[in-house]
């Protein structure tokens, strides 16, 4: 995977974000679509990459939004760690785990940044599970396109008898 390429959609998503996502609104919710490329790359990644890209991930949120920095990237880092930990374990293939991961983890990460002090008003943590169910809900199809976009490269096996 070319990390060029990598940055580059993890920025777009976080422009965005910041941009269209305010577009896409439903009532006071907003989709977090940087959240869900951080989780797509955790759930796909070795945990350490898979951790380096969310963090990079709310890094570049936090520097759009104009939140409070390192928020995100603490949040998206935590959260997709706690993903990373239950999709191993679990089958993960298919739009309803897609969904339910990226439930879970908007749920976690709203948690956690609410937790932090990344409160907007009052009605902040009423929003957390209405804000996670959207994020949720368009999760899937962006994990389709993140799929294709970034297929995996199949390893060409190597023998030394022709024909096997």
């Amino acid at each position: 995977m070319s990390q060029l390429k990598l940055i580059l959609v993890i920025l777009l998503a976080a422009i965005l974000q910041v941009s269209v996502g305010r577009h896409i609104r439903l009532g006071p919710c907003f989709p977090d679509l940087t959240l869900i490329t951080a989780l797509f790359f955790s759930m796909r990644e070795q945990r350490v990459k898979g951790l380096k890209i969310a963090v990079t991930a709310g890094l570049f949120k936090d520097a759009f939004s104009g939140g409070i920095f390192g928020l995100s990237a603490l949040s998206f880092g935590i959260s997709c760690l706690i993903i990373k930990s239950l999709s191993s374990n679990i089958y993960r293939q298919g739009t309803a785990a897609n969904f339910f991961f990226a439930l879970l983890g908007a749920s976690l990460a709203g948690i956690i940044h609410f937790c932090l002090g990344g409160f907007r008003n009052l009605a902040t943590p009423l929003l957390i599970v209405p804000e996670a169910l959207y994020t949720a809900v368009l999760a899937p199809p962006l994990f389709v396109a993140l799929s294709r976009l970034f297929k995996r490269e199949k390893k060409k096996s190597v023998s030394f008898i022709r024909g096997f």
